[in-house]
């Protein structure tokens, strides 16, 4: 057996670690149950080290596997007593920690595979279409950059927001996943991407890969073909995606308030009301209605933006001499 320090093993904000400081409190885990505890927590690092590890002498894997022991056993541990700290105490004493690991490294793996699955599927295909060119992709990912490296990073475990969002516009460095709230959020974000998938399934799939609408830096396309709805929808009130900078121009005369700098407010609403209708029609459960909604809301509130920001670009310009 080999001797090494356990970075996680020493956060105190951990369920497991929490759980044994309440054992050793109330005298229901003694030293030897805790020493037993650890032993049986190396013994399955040792199995993943084994198994994950080409390089047996490198510190830095070695660290890797035994705080990722440390963590399934923590998750497998929060999971099975519902959260409940006098109940883990006496799970831990009755119970091998190798039952709470499988459990912990069930719940992980079902997200990986998810997160994977996602990152496979959750794109949208053209069908057969004369009017696609060489030059149009015929898979567009519902995924923006952010959810990508969301999704990417599962796969190692690790978390790169704090909160589940709608769409994404950032992440922050990755950081492991160690409790169920982390779960809770990556599921959350999954379910996010899952509704946005149905609700732009249910769109005309042949008019958008045979439209032009721009690409931003984001590569978010389901936001680029959801704005460029509504464009189309206010100008010239049909279903369609094309989409460019005088659109933009002729959007901003028709549906913008440039005192107050936001979108009219009976032009939000009728896209809002125009939405929830075309959802019901489409059958769409409940859920992917309420998300896509609010999907639309944010997205109209970077539409607002871009009209803002033009708006003061054209200000800039006739004040200039």
């Amino acid at each position: 057996m080999f001797e090494i320090d356990v970075p996680v093993q020493h956060d105190r904000s951990t369920f497991l670690s929490r759980t044994l400081v309440r054992g050793e409190a109330t005298g229901e885990i003694s030293c030897s149950k805790e020493e037993t505890i650890r032993q049986e927590i190396a013994e399955l690092s040792h199995k993943l080290i084994t198994v994950k590890t080409e390089d047996v002498a490198e510190l830095s894997q070695l660290r890797k596997q035994v705080q990722e022991a440390f963590v399934l056993v923590n998750l497998g541990l929060e999971y099975g007593s519902h959260g409940d700290m006098d109940r883990s105490v006496g799970l831990l004493n009755n119970n091998r920690i190798v039952k709470f690991f499988q459990i912990g490294n069930t719940l992980i793996s079902e997200l990986v595979d998810r997160c994977r699955y996602t990152l496979k599927n959750a794109v949208l295909v053209s069908p057969e279409s004369s009017g696609l060119t060489h030059n149009t992709p015929n898979h567009l990912p519902v995924y923006n950059e952010w959810e990508r490296q969301f999704l990417t990073a599962i796969d190692e475990h690790k978390l790169v927001v704090d909160s589940p969002q709608l769409m994404l516009s950032g992440v922050g460095p990755p950081r492991p996943i160690t409790n169920l709230a982390d779960l809770a959020i990556v599921r959350q974000q999954l379910d996010h991407i899952d509704n946005r998938f149905a609700y732009i399934q249910s769109l005309p799939t042949q008019k958008i890969f045979e439209a032009h609408y721009r690409v931003n830096a984001d590569v978010d396309t389901a936001r680029e073909i959801t704005i460029a709805l509504m464009v189309n929808l206010v100008l010239y009130r049909e279903i369609d995606f094309h989409y460019d900078s005088s659109d933009l121009n002729n959007l901003q005369d028709i549906a913008f308030d440039t005192d107050s700098g936001h979108i009219k407010r009976a032009t939000c609403e009728r896209l809002i009301n125009w939405i929830n209708r075309y959802l019901d029609l489409a059958a769409l459960s409940d859920e992917v209605k309420n998300y896509a909604v609010a999907y639309w809301q944010d997205a109209m509130k970077v539409l607002e933006s871009e009209l803002r920001l033009e708006h003061t670009i054209e200000t800039a310009d006739v004040l200039c001499p």
